[in-house]
This record gives C-alpha cells, sequence and structure tokens, in this order.
C-alpha cells in the first residue's frame, strides 16, 4: 500500500474502528450495566419494590425502556468518542507520514529551497539552501528571510528587498534580476543566476 493510498484510508471510518475492543467503549458499557444493577438494588433495597431479581429482569414496559434508553446512550456515546479519538489518531498519523514526505522530497531537491511563514520568517532549509547561505537550518529557523537570505545588486550594491514580501502583497510571482549577489553568511558574495 502506497503512502498517499494509506493517507486516504486514514481519513475515513471503518467497521474495524466500530467493534474495535477499546477502553472507552468496554467503559461506556461497564457504566451502563452497572446503571441498571445499581438502579435494580436500590429499588430492591432502598424503596422495598421486591427482590433484585425481579427489579433487574423487571418487564414493566416503562422502566426497561428507560434502562435500555440509558444504556444505549452511554453505550453510543462511548462508541462515537471512540470512533472520533481513533480518526483523531489515524489523521496525526497521516499528517506525521505526510510531513515525513514534504520533507523528503525538499531535501530531495538540488534547487536551493527556502521555506517561510506569511511573516517572512524562515521554517525550512534544505541542504542546498544551507551551503549557499552558509546557514544552517536550526540556525537560521524563525529568523527573518532578509537576514539568512540576504540579496544585492551587483552594480549598484542596493539591497533587493524581501521577496516574501513582494509575493505577499503584489500576489504575483517574482524572479531574482540578473546581476543579483547573494551575501552568504560569512560574507562571501555568490551571483545568482535566473
Amino acid at each position: 500500500m502506497t503512502l498517499v493510498n494509506t493517507i486516504k484510508l486514514e481519513a475515513r471510518f471503518s467497521f474495524q474502528d466500530l467493534i474495535s475492543t477499546n477502553k472507552i467503549m468496554w467503559i461506556g458499557t461497564i457504566l451502563a450495566v452497572s446503571y441498571w444493577i445499581v438502579e435494580s438494588a436500590a429499588d430492591s433495597v432502598v424503596l422495598n419494590l421486591g427482590s433484585f431479581t425481579e427489579r433487574f429482569f423487571s418487564l414493566d414496559s416503562h422502566e426497561l425502556w428507560t434502562r435500555l434508553f440509558i444504556v444505549f446512550l452511554l453505550i453510543s456515546f462511548s462508541t462515537y468518542t471512540q470512533l472520533i479519538t481513533n480518526r483523531r489518531k489515524r489523521t496525526e498519523g497521516a499528517l506525521k507520514a505526510s510531513e515525513v514526505l514534504y520533507r523528503t522530497a525538499l531535501c530531495s531537491i538540488g534547487d536551493a529551497v527556502i521555506t517561510t511563514d506569511k511573516k517572512g520568517k524562515v521554517r525550512q532549509l534544505n541542504p542546498s539552501a544551507e551551503k549557499l547561505t552558509g546557514w544552517s537550518e536550526a540556525e537560521a529557523k524563525n529568523k527573518a528571510l532578509v537576514k539568512v537570505f540576504n540579496t544585492i545588486n551587483e552594480e549598484t550594491r542596493q539591497t533587493t528587498g524581501n521577496p516574501v514580501e513582494k509575493i505577499l502583497y503584489e500576489d504575483t510571482i517574482i524572479t531574482l534580476v540578473n546581476h543579483t549577489l547573494l551575501i552568504s553568511k560569512s560574507g562571501n558574495e555568490i551571483p545568482i543566476v535566473t
């Protein structure tokens, strides 16, 4: 089974979830049966309405349907809770698997790639970007992109600005102009070819 199929399967409920032996469902069942037993014992001992056995197996339709309804609610709630818990666990597993896939893809790209959040703070660098910028991913994480990806115009020596701001505010794809230099952490000037 491929990773993509696994992720698709993780988002659905299955019959196996419904019948799996799980703590929450068993607790709900035990609570429901305990309720029935305690109510029968209270009826027989406290209210003196007959023996425990008569009260437990009472066929009085009102009491029987009330007990069955409460048992049904407790078991249904516990089953639903377990389904949600199972779904959350599967979704978390699928998310971790997709993060591994994303990370693998990012690291295998030959070009330098730096990812940022919307504020322009560095989130990840692939190995090629680490070599070019001189920053390790751990050092660069949460730093402003302009600090890690410091670029200047080769001729004017002016900074070229923050490409993330241009992308977010102008909502356009940008390319760096020719004669752009990347200033690495150590101060080396590396020409960027577009």
